[in-house]
């Protein structure tokens, strides 16, 4: 592969990077672990990316500037190369165990084949361990390299290894996902082994980012910040597409009843907590198919996909009789009261607006007969 073919196909796979990098820093939430953490592997793929085109050019010319360049920038790459690797087993630790300040004591041990390498490295002019530069420029990489490769790849099988134990309590789906793409740099650099000249590694590492952001994180920006769950544009535009479709569906809107005076009695933060627990709640109480989003404030918003009419009774009353049960249970100070809307749709001729405007004044129209029922039981 000539040196051009090669710095082209670097170069390209860096401005996919950097256009994704402006975009996820543009768009992404604030300030969140996860989103440290893509960055970081963003920004560590460009880094050696920027290394690798660098790479090809003094390869191969025996001059003076060209056989100190080739040595620098590989004992760089050499050592830079496992970084990505260490971004990517914090961004899974962070996938499967959601505990930030776990994954900054664990981030040490995730960076061993960085510090093994940069130690090698650094006394590779008296070992030759890790690369040797051969007559006319020619590098070549040595044993330590394929030894500090299998240190991170032993490390990779061992995170694999905890995410199968604990299936039963992660998203299972992330992490197929995430170690599904970071099979693509593992091939690649299986075959890059009996072809050193060929550029898989790098341009396999991009690849299975984007793919990543478009399967995984684009799906997490449409997410509310507070409770995990969608978005109202993003339930929103579900919705539509099934109007175009006339598929028939069901929408239930949940409004919490008297939502202030927990604010106004405990303060935000115990407000913040009683949304967290109604959003659980409510994603434990519908299929996978069905879609529950935070609506706006107190509000809540279930698309129920089934094409049964009663289908969002059964929810309701599933959700109302878990509510009791948190309820009874009295861990909290405060307790939780719904009011709800309930609409199937089953016709061609309404649009988002309408559909949304019905369910809406349903779920007011229960508010105002629980105040009355509740004003009632209070002059008793």
């Amino acid at each position: 592969m000539g040196i051009v073919v090669k710095i082209d196909i670097l170069v390209f796979s860096f401005i996919m990077l950097a256009f994704l990098l402006v975009y996820y820093i543009l768009n992404a939430p604030q300030k969140t672990p996860a989103k440290r953490m893509f960055v970081s592997i963003i920004v560590s793929l460009m880094l050696n990316t920027t290394l690798a085109a660098l790479a090809c050019i003094p390869n191969g010319i025996n001059e003076p500037w060209a056989i100190s360049m080739n040595t620098w920038v590989r004992s760089a790459l050499l050592v830079s190369a496992y970084l990505p690797v260490a971004a990517w087993m914090a961004y899974i630790d962070h996938k499967i165990f959601n505990n930030f300040d776990n994954i900054k004591k664990r981030g040490v041990f995730y960076l061993i084949p960085f510090y093994v390498a940069a130690i090698m490295v650094a006394l590779n002019s008296v070992t030759g361990l890790m690369f040797t530069i051969e007559p006319g420029n020619v590098f070549t990489r040595q044993f330590g390299v394929i030894v500090v490769t299998i240190i991170m790849y032993l490390m990779v099988i061992g995170l694999l290894y905890v995410a199968q134990k604990l299936k039963s309590r992660i998203n299972t789906k992330h992490i197929k996902v995430v170690f599904g793409f970071m099979m693509l740099p593992f091939i690649a650099s299986i075959l890059q082994v009996p072809f050193p000249d060929l550029i898989f590694l790098w341009p396999a590492f991009a690849f299975a980012t984007f793919m990543a952001f478009l399967l995984l994180e684009k799906d997490a920006m449409l997410k509310d910040s507070l409770t995990k769950l969608n978005t109202r544009v993003a339930l929103e535009a579900r919705v539509k597409s099934k109007l175009r479709r006339h598929e028939p569906f069901s929408l239930i809107m949940i409004d919490l009843d008297e939502f202030k005076q927990v604010n106004d009695m405990f303060g935000h933060k115990v407000g913040d907590d009683a949304l967290m627990v109604v959003a659980s709640i409510l994603e434990d109480s519908v299929k996978r198919t069905d879609m529950v989003c935070r609506y706006g404030g107190d509000e809540f918003l279930i698309l129920v996909e089934s094409p049964r009419p009663h289908a969002a009774r059964y929810i309701k009353d599933r959700v109302k009789a878990r509510i009791s049960a948190f309820n009874k249970k009295g861990v909290k100070p405060y307790k939780i009261a719904m009011s709800f809307g309930l609409k199937f749709y089953d016709h061609s001729n309404v649009n988002l607006k309408h559909l949304l405007s019905e369910v809406d004044q349903l779920m007011y129209a229960e508010k105002e007969k629980n105040k009355r029922a509740a004003q009632s039981r209070s002059e008793e």
